[in-house]
């Protein structure tokens, strides 16, 4: 992942939202344990997917025609207005459907009430109303985000198992996927960017 220096401020859509008679709540941080896998079909060649990556510092979006990827964009985490970010990376077309995988539970509310504006049909957010499709042996399954196991899943699909996934974003992730495709643990450290500033702020360099 590309980190980015985010130096837009961040505004609320409460008040917009409440003036469009829009309320969307989610709880994104708690996955229910009975939810069906994202299994989004496209029955056409014109049909769209978008899939979205929250971060903490950046959400990455690609837009995908089928099997391809057609499109890739990036949207700062603080920005201030996700409707016309989304508006300006999708183009005038209207995606069919829209998979979302959010660490940042308040940024998850925000883009679905911009998802919505954009009219798309259907929207799933990963842990909320669709799981990803992998068996969770961590002792204790709530406490790993969404981002972790799509990683492993990825993984898996791409490459194969046994495998470890490490993850270079605002957090550093290891994760260890065992030889039956099945979700073990893994570790999560300080970012380089943020390991500098700390390093920079407490330490006399």
């Amino acid at each position: 992942r590309r980190q980015r220096n985010c130096a837009t401020r961040s505004k609320s859509l409460k008040n917009w939202s409440k003036n469009n008679g829009t309320r969307v709540h989610l709880k994104i941080a708690r996955p229910v344990p009975d939810l069906v896998t994202c299994d989004v079909r496209l029955h056409s060649e014109s049909d769209m997917l978008l899939t979205i990556d929250i971060g903490n510092t950046s959400i990455t979006c690609g837009l995908f025609k089928k099997d391809r990827l057609s499109r890739r964009f990036c949207i700062a985490t603080r920005s201030a207005d996700y409707f016309r970010a989304l508006k300006k990376g999708i183009g005038p077309a209207v995606p069919e459907a829209a998979i979302v995988s959010s660490v940042v539970p308040k940024a998850a509310t925000r883009l679905v009430i911009a998802l919505r504006y954009l009219h798309i049909p259907e929207i799933r957010i990963l842990g909320k109303n669709c799981r990803v499709p992998i068996v969770n042996r961590y002792q204790y399954p709530k406490q790993v985000g969404q981002d972790r196991l799509v990683n492993a899943y990825a993984a898996i699909r791409l490459y194969g198992a046994p495998a470890v996934i490490i993850d270079f974003g605002t957090a550093i992730t290891f994760d260890a996927v065992s030889g039956k495709g099945e979700y073990l643990g893994g570790l999560i450290l300080p970012g380089l960017e943020t390991s500098l500033r700390a390093l920079n702020e407490k330490a006399a360099l």
